[in-house]
């Protein structure tokens, strides 16, 4: 609020405070192809509304439970609750435990998936920034713009926002948080229920 006028601040504030929610539609079609068809009989079961969902704000703050199994919503994705039903070999600990079966073991999971054409818009940006930052290099022959390298700068913003949208690399630091910290209480299942998307 020091540097921008309150109604600005304001406006700002509700992306941070709500977030639209895609359709239960999208998150099927998003888990059957990262895991196909049967993800559910392999005991991945994803908690939802009896409605679509889509289309609407989400209160993030509000915990008013009118979300069905929306966790919570962001500029890119948008968490779901779940559990994953794994065979007890696998499972180590006792995290989130909630089957009673020797066999098995079943966890409550978060489930993230990222909203339609995150990855194709966030492409479509980094290649405009990446254009305007070549022709702003090559025309303006300033020195102070040869100093700012606007394509090296570009480029590395474009490696971070990248890594961002690729929810693998969040899977593998989550699971490599929980190698050197202990129980953090989540499960992380590993390679077989962490895909890009």
């Amino acid at each position: 609020r020091d540097l921008f006028p309150v109604h600005v601040c304001n406006r700002l504030s509700e992306l941070h405070d709500t977030a639209w929610i895609h359709d239960w539609k999208h998150t099927h079609d998003a888990l059957v192809d990262a895991f196909g068809k049967d993800y559910e009989a392999r005991g991945l079961i994803v908690a939802r509304s009896g409605g679509s969902g889509g289309g609407s704000r989400m209160d993030c703050g509000s915990g008013n439970g009118k979300n069905g199994g929306v966790l919570g919503s962001g500029s890119a994705a948008q968490v779901h609750r779940g559990t994953l039903t794994i065979p007890a070999d696998i499972s180590g600990g006792s995290i989130n435990d909630t089957s009673s079966s020797p066999r098995t073991r079943t966890r409550n999971v978060a489930i993230k998936v990222l909203h339609p054409n995150t990855r194709q818009l966030v492409a479509r940006d980094l290649d405009l920034m990446r254009h305007v930052a070549h022709f702003v290099d090559r025309c303006i022959p300033l020195k102070i713009v040869k100093m700012l390298s606007l394509p090296r700068a570009v480029s590395n913003f474009a490696d971070t926002v990248e890594r961002q949208v690729d929810l693998r690399i969040e899977g593998r630091n989550l699971t490599s948080f929980r190698r050197n910290f202990g129980c953090i209480g989540y499960y992380c299942e590993g390679d077989e229920f962490t895909t890009s998307s």
